[in-house]
């Protein structure tokens, strides 16, 4: 699954995380594209800090994020790009 600056437009990321990471298969994939350093704007109003992914991604039942890449962006901050896999049940 790929989430491509996408959680940074709902208020409530760690429920939208959670429900999106319940849908993949025990050991799928999800990749999340994001700003990291960036304050809040209209058009990214609640960004997602690398720092804060980790545990956005542990309460959805997902694995520690790798980091895969980060980049600068053209509209302010880094864009960077996370790996997760969701865990089985008995790892949760």
């Amino acid at each position: 699954m790929l989430l491509a600056n996408a959680l940074h437009f709902v208020p409530d990321a760690e429920a939208v995380l959670a429900g999106l990471a319940g849908r993949l298969r025990p050991a799928g994939r999800l990749v999340v594209v994001e700003y990291d350093r960036r304050p809040p704007s209209r058009w990214v109003p609640y960004p997602i800090p690398a720092s804060r992914l980790p545990g956005l991604a542990a309460a959805a039942g997902l694995s520690t994020p790798t980091i895969t890449a980060r980049r600068p962006s053209a509209f302010g901050g880094v864009l960077y790009v996370a790996a997760s896999e969701r865990l089985a049940d008995d790892q949760r």
